[in-house]
């Protein structure tokens, strides 16, 4: 879980402020006191990286006001996706839903119950078009529990008889993909335009208990005693995944029924306040990472990265210590992006934003590094992570990652903590584009640190 550690943001924090105020520039000495200075640069840091799996992410946490601030998701993936490069992973979608008022289905005669999704263009990624997909919906037989914070790798229990399912279909997800359907909100026909979605018909038995009993709909929590919720899920290996963005008012599951001759529809809502979350299972098992994972040799030269709860970049100073008594004027990392063969740039690029974290002393977590707090602080990129794209002498398109780190080398080279970074995708539980990078003894592209200092006691 990615959770600032107070004690550590403002010990830095206070750093920077004096490092502002008396270090030394990189290009005028004469900022310091004359000949006093003893600035240096060196860019043969000895840096060891390495690609590592990740056991579980945090994908729901609920609205506890004493706790963190709550982490609020909008995207949620769904798919049998089979990476290129870094092998399968599962995701499927776990969903309460809410009634929104109390209806009268006196009479009712029912017509159709659909699950809608509307697509989230951003994050559905991969090679969407070649192979057609299908989803299957499914009812839940646990209970999901509102108040407590659940994570990547949890399964529950669901009825293995469908409540309903897809044929074969390409996604079309973009803003250019909308619907026409007709609307009963007014108790009359009205045609209307929405946004890309998605459109699941479940079984007639299911809406029947749906309108079964008014008693049902007497309070939130009597209701979801009854229906625990929902699990969506690929039914067949593609080349991509598919997002869904369940925050959209476009999002809910609609009851269309009609009373005498009155045609009328009934949404419940994925409600702010629900239990929805994406759970992942990665298997890397005859996949090009996996021939990376967890060997620092191989990290030499390709590092891999992705979202969900994919793999992280370790990367490690053990000779940090031995620089003694040092101002650290600044200490950028570079890492530059790789294309291999059997993978598509077109399909996959590159992730768009990653963040530094170290281990939380205090809870086995995982916290920012102070230099994105200070960014954070600041209102401004500070820190970096973002994917640049530049070209290079022989004017062909080259990606990077720059990382200032600097704040957080002091800390390093002071001991004040262990020398192990980790490189993630920010907010990877609703990300899903990953990166290869090379690594530091790449013979052409090789991680850069950037690192110019000031000896104190030369």
């Amino acid at each position: 879980m990615e959770r600032m550690l107070l004690a550590l943001s403002v010990l830095s924090l206070g750093m920077l402020f004096v490092l502002a105020c008396n270090e030394p520039s990189p290009i005028g000495a004469e900022l310091v006191e004359g000949d006093q200075a003893n600035i240096k640069h060196t860019d043969s840091v000895t840096i060891i990286a390495s690609t590592v799996t990740e056991d579980s992410v945090l994908v729901f946490d609920p609205d506890d006001p004493d706790d963190d601030p709550r982490i609020v998701f909008l995207n949620f993936f769904i798919g049998d996706y089979e990476d290129p490069i870094f092998g399968n992973v599962v995701a499927n979608l776990n969903a309460q839903f809410w009634p929104s008022f109390t209806p009268d289905f006196d009479d009712a005669v029912f017509d159709s119950l659909v699950l809608i999704l509307r697509y989230d263009s951003t994050n559905t990624y991969g090679n969407l078009t070649t192979f057609p997909y299908r989803i299957g919906v499914y009812e839940l037989t646990e209970n999901l529990d509102l108040n407590r914070r659940y994570y990547s790798n949890e399964t529950f229990p669901y009825d293995m008889v469908p409540l309903g399912e897809t044929g074969d279909f390409i996604p079309k997800y973009t803003s250019a993909d909308t619907l026409r359907i007709v609307d009963y909100t007014l108790d009359e026909a009205d045609t209307i335009t929405q946004g890309a979605h998605l459109r699941i018909h479940l079984s007639e038995d299911f809406a029947n208990r749906l309108m079964m009993d008014s008693a049902l709909y007497s309070s939130t929590s009597a209701f979801l005693e009854q229906f625990n919720g929902l699990v969506v899920k690929g039914l067949n290996p593609t080349q991509g995944i598919l997002s869904f963005n369940l925050r959209s008012a476009i999002s809910n599951l609609t009851l269309y029924y009609h009373q005498d001759t009155v045609y009328k529809q009934y949404e419940y809502d994925f409600n702010s306040s629900g239990v929805i979350f994406s759970n992942f299972d990665h298997d890397y098992a005859g996949s090009t990472v996996g021939d990376f994972l967890n060997d620092k040799s191989k990290g030499d030269s390709l590092l891999f990265i992705q979202s969900m709860s994919g793999t992280n970049i370790k990367i490690e100073f053990p000779y940090a210590d031995q620089f003694g008594d040092i101002i650290v004027n600044k200490a950028e990392l570079e890492f530059t992006f790789a294309v291999i063969g059997g993978d598509d740039i077109t399909f996959y690029p590159p992730l768009d934003m990653s963040i530094m974290t170290i281990e939380d002393s205090e809870d086995g977590g995982l916290a920012v590094i102070s230099d994105v707090v200070f960014g954070d602080i600041l209102g401004q990129n500070w820190f970096g992570g973002q994917v640049r794209e530049s070209l290079d002498n022989q004017g062909n398109t080259l990606y990077t990652y720059s990382y200032n780190i600097s704040s957080h080398f002091q800390s390093i080279v002071d001991g004040v903590i262990d020398d192990a970074i980790l490189i993630r995708a920010s907010r990877k539980q609703e990300r899903t584009k990953r990166s290869i990078l090379y690594g530091p003894k790449h013979s052409k592209y090789p991680v850069k640190f950037n690192f110019t200092y000031t000896e104190l006691n030369p």
